[in-house]
C-alpha cells in the first residue's frame, strides 16, 4: 500500500479589490500576496463581484444578499468559518474550498473561489493561496514560445 502525501504551501493573500466588468470585459477579483506582492487575479461573475466589492465598501444592502444569508445560516447552526483556500488551478478555472468549525469539528466545502471569498470578506476570515496556484498562474502568462523546457 502506497501513502501519498499532499502537503500545501499556503500563502496568506489579502483580498485587494474588484476590477468591474466594463474595464476588461468581465469582472475580476485581485488578490495580493502579503508576504511578496504577488497578484492574482481572478476573472468572476458579476454578481459575485458586486457582492464582493460590497463587503469590501461597508456597505450594506437593504435586504440580505445571498453571501450575507448563508454567513447567517452556518452562524444560526452555530458554525463559522475559519479560512478559505483557493487550492487550484486548471484550464483557466480556479479551485477553493470554505473551511467551516461545527461542533469541535473541522468541515471542508467544495467552492467557486467568488463565493468563497465573499464569505470570507463578509466572516472577516483569511483567504490563502496554494503556492501551485501562483505558479500555474505565472507559468499561464508567460508567452507560448518563452516558456521554458523542463518547467
Amino acid at each position: 500500500m502506497q501513502l501519498i502525501l499532499s502537503i500545501l504551501l499556503l500563502i496568506p493573500v489579502k483580498v485587494e479589490y474588484v476590477v468591474p466588468q466594463w474595464i476588461l470585459g468581465q469582472a475580476a477579483v485581485v488578490l495580493k500576496d502579503t508576504t511578496k506582492n504577488k497578484i492574482l487575479p481572478i476573472f468572476i461573475g458579476d454578481a459575485e463581484a458586486n457582492s464582493i466589492d460590497m463587503a469590501l465598501k461597508g456597505i450594506q444592502p437593504g435586504r440580505p444578499q445571498t453571501h450575507d444569508l448563508i454567513l447567517k445560516i452556518i452562524k444560526k447552526l452555530n458554525a463559522k468559518i475559519v479560512r478559505v483556500i483557493i487550492t487550484d488551478l486548471q484550464e483557466n478555472i480556479y479551485f477553493a474550498e470554505i473551511h467551516v468549525q461545527s461542533n469541535g469539528k473541522l468541515k471542508v466545502i467544495d467552492s467557486r473561489p467568488s463565493d468563497a471569498i465573499a464569505l470570507a470578506v463578509r466572516a472577516k476570515v483569511p483567504v490563502f493561496v496554494d503556492e501551485q496556484v501562483f505558479r500555474k498562474y505565472s507559468e499561464s502568462t508567460i508567452p507560448q514560445g518563452k516558456k521554458k523546457s523542463g518547467m
